[in-house]
């Protein structure tokens, strides 16, 4: 409509705006990350050790999964990694109530958080020997810390007041 106005803008912009095409495709471009600003979805769910089972992990996720459109494998990793998680927090981490799970889900990542009252949850990098698993009194948990870490793309323990969080990221 206006072949001039195009023709008077600096020579680097040129190629960008020369073409319909290439305007288009940068519009669409723009727009798409506007409009998926803030589309991360996020879930709480309480899980209460021995009250709970792990059948109560695997619906929750499960249904957030498909709600979400997340890949089942991605799922399966999670849900694998919250119920070793559950076990052995609750096993050897002094934990005092209920466990609070919050899920959050964009198209590109899903992450997990497990909140809870209890001592941090320690995370290994390197697998105990047998001897280290045999023979200490945490050498079970550092196990667990072990596979836990393996099963996630990224893992963090923390401290936050008088709450530990143990974090999982897995990449969608």
């Amino acid at each position: 409509i206006f072949p001039g106005f195009y023709r008077g803008l600096p020579e680097a912009i040129q190629p960008f705006v020369g073409s319909s095409l290439i305007i288009g495709l940068l519009t669409a471009l723009i727009l798409n990350a506007i409009f998926r600003i803030g589309v991360r979805s996020r879930e709480t769910f309480v899980f209460n050790p021995g009250v709970d089972d792990h059948n109560a992990i695997r619906g929750f996720l499960e249904q957030q999964g498909a709600k979400w459109g997340a890949r089942r494998d991605v799922i399966e990793r999670a849900i694998f990694g919250m119920a070793q998680a559950i076990e052995s927090i609750a096993d050897h981490s002094n934990l005092t109530g209920p466990i609070q799970v919050e899920v959050s889900f964009d198209e590109f990542n899903l992450d997990v958080r497990l909140n809870y009252q209890g001592e941090v949850f320690v995370i290994e990098d390197r697998r105990p020997t047998d001897d280290e698993i045999r023979d200490t009194e945490d050498g079970i948990r550092r196990l667990a810390g072990y596979l836990i870490r393996q099963n996630a793309d990224l893992v963090r323990s923390s401290r936050k007041g008088d709450r530990s969080v143990l974090e999982f990221h897995f990449q969608h």
